[in-house]
């Protein structure tokens, strides 16, 4: 059952579930006055994220994914950690969805234009793509070792259960203490197995020797 129940995890999450994507590109901001990198970024979420901006990418990119989902699939983070004022920072531009080159295509798109937009805010210096537009790409889901296991253990579990559930419930005599406790019967006499009594021969042998 454990066995079978890997099987299962490993066949729905390769070949049944929903694959999906996150392509990430970066840029880098040079502001004009000193600040921290989180400082600007929910304006530039808000910039990135209008209705006009997105729904302007889905034209020019032919897109089948509404302006509502492309809403959720794209934001923009920098690092939290950085808390030193600076002039310049780098903030990371992230498209996720179902459609890998979709994905990486929008990405560089919308880096692109976001860039262009905050140049035209009075605080900023400059704006540019880093390393070219270069775009990483992971595949956010199914985890395939992660469900495998899950299904794994979950077969596994299932198995123990179904064994002590099969001995708790099991009224089979064992032990000639069950017979006698059941039956409130005194017991005469074993007749031993074919196996057990060899063993017991063989102990009586050695210890002859």
């Amino acid at each position: 059952m454990t066995i079978v129940f890997t099987g299962v995890g490993y066949g729905l999450s390769h070949y049944v579930m929903k694959k999906t994507f996150a392509a990430t590109t970066s840029m880098v901001v040079t502001t004009k006055t000193a600040k921290t990198s989180t400082s600007d970024k929910d304006q530039y979420q808000e910039m990135l994220r209008s209705n006009r901006f997105l729904s302007q990418a889905k034209k020019d990119l032919n897109l089948s994914t509404s302006v509502d989902q492309l809403i959720n699939d794209v934001s923009i983070h920098s690092n939290d950690a950085d808390i030193d004022k600076s002039t310049t920072h780098t903030y990371w531009l992230t498209v996720g969805g179902d459609n890998a080159e979709q994905c990486r295509k929008t990405a560089v798109y919308l880096n692109t234009r976001l860039q262009k937009q905050l140049m035209k805010l009075k605080d900023v210096e400059s704006a540019k793509s880093y390393g070219r537009n270069q775009t990483s790409l992971i595949q956010t889901a199914p985890h395939y070792n992660k469900i495998t296991l899950i299904w794994g253990i979950v077969g596994l579990l299932i198995s123990l259960l179904i064994v002590v559930f099969s001995w708790l419930y099991d009224r089979s005599f064992k032990r000639s203490s069950d017979i006698t406790e059941a039956l409130d019967l005194p017991v005469l006499g074993l007749i031993p197995t074919e196996k057990s009594a060899a063993a017991v021969d063989a102990k009586r042998k050695d210890g002859q020797k």
